[in-house]
């Protein structure tokens, strides 16, 4: 558990610099290495989690997913 004193996008700011975070939903950042799948409206996390997709993001989601893994099998 971690306790932090700072709302949800201020934290999202900061980590948005690194490519492999995103924010599919206002409630949620997640790391796109553990994504494992993306639906219409949820990716699914590597531990099983399921996040919702904001309406209407599912195209930045999906654009953002693609993007990282072409460039994380790139670089490994």
């Amino acid at each position: 558990t971690l306790l932090l004193h700072e709302t949800l996008s201020s934290i999202y700011e900061k980590l948005s610099a690194n490519r492999a975070f995103m924010s599919p939903h206002r409630s949620f950042i997640i790391n796109m290495r553990y994504a494992v799948r993306i639906s219409s409206n949820s990716v699914t996390m590597s531990d099983g989690l399921i996040v919702p997709i904001a309406r209407g993001e599912y195209m930045t989601v999906k654009k953002w997913f693609i993007e990282y893994t072409f460039n994380a099998e790139r670089e490994s």
